[in-house]
């Protein structure tokens, strides 16, 4: 679990700077690394918009990175389930605290399913300030 988490962090980490990366190369082959992950993996920046998705988790959503950035995300969840994973996520941006918390989300297919958003971990730098949140399921 640590090697992922490490795998992860490295990810989240550069993911915001390829947006702007003009070295093309260096991009494509970050892209690579983190679409590859048998994972779904998904960044935040410190005031809880959700910056990033890797091809895994738009795959099993069936929609696009502009579909679910943002707040956008809360389209994907069960509309009854919206409040409740909000209101926790909120919570968790004021506090620092880790997020958990268990909702139903639509798959490409239309269905929903039962989701553990386990462990939506605040990277801090060496002041102690959140510099990025990662999530990561198997």
């Amino acid at each position: 679990m640590f090697r992922l988490l490490s795998i992860c962090g490295f990810v989240g980490c550069i993911m915001p700077a390829m947006a702007s990366s003009e070295q093309g190369s260096e991009r494509l082959n970050a892209q690579l690394l983190v679409d590859s992950i048998p994972a779904l993996i998904h960044t935040a920046r410190p005031d809880g918009y959700l910056d990033y998705f890797n091809k895994p988790w738009l795959e099993y959503l069936g929609v696009t990175l502009d579909k679910v950035t943002g707040w956008n995300w809360t389209a994907v969840v069960l509309p009854e389930d919206v409040e409740g994973i909000v209101a926790k996520w909120r919570a968790c941006l004021a506090t620092g605290e880790v997020f958990e918390y268990e909702t139903r989300v639509r798959s490409a297919n239309g269905e929903y399913r039962w989701m553990f958003h386990r462990r939506k971990v605040p990277l801090r730098d060496a002041n102690g300030n959140i510099v990025i949140r990662l999530d990561q399921r198997d």
